[in-house]
């Protein structure tokens, strides 16, 4: 059984990192040329930190991928790829309103963005292991009855 947010969501993120990419070196050309204020640059330097933290997020921390075989639960992130033993999977809970949160035993955590049919997934790995415990909030239960497709296959 899978749950993906499928392939336009890591082509958005995939061209949003490209434009911040851009946007970066476009703008710091401009704030670094002489005669800028410390005041443009300390806010560019800001900038800078915030949207590459974002990028560490979206690129490296947050899956857009979950498939679970009978024993194993494997996700991809753009740029990190994993496996957890469903053994080793002790707590599934909501962070942020719309994320939802998978973690090990040994404190690993896997994020993705809750849509349509994250909480079927959920159920149906209780299912395979119930020793998990599921803690979600109100914003899983909503996302359910909103019309649309669901991103869970199985």
């Amino acid at each position: 059984m899978t749950f993906s947010l499928g392939r336009m969501y890591r082509i958005s993120i995939f061209f949003g990192a490209a434009f911040f990419l851009l946007v970066a070196v476009l703008v710091g050309q401009k704030v670094v040329s002489p005669g800028q204020s410390w005041g443009g640059r300390a806010l560019f330097v800001l900038w800078l930190i915030v949207m590459l933290y974002g990028l560490y997020q979206n690129l490296y921390q947050l899956a857009y991928d979950l498939h679970s075989s009978d024993k194993m639960l494997t996700w991809r992130s753009p740029l990190r790829t994993g496996t957890l033993p469903l053994s080793e999977l002790r707590r599934i809970y909501s962070s942020r309103v719309s994320l939802g949160v998978l973690e090990a035993a040994d404190g690993r955590r896997i994020q993705i963005y809750a849509h349509k049919g994250f909480r079927t997934f959920v159920t149906r790995l209780v299912e395979r292991n119930p020793n998990i415990d599921v803690s979600l909030s109100w914003y899983f239960r909503l996302v359910e009855r909103l019309p649309g497709t669901t991103a869970f296959h199985g």
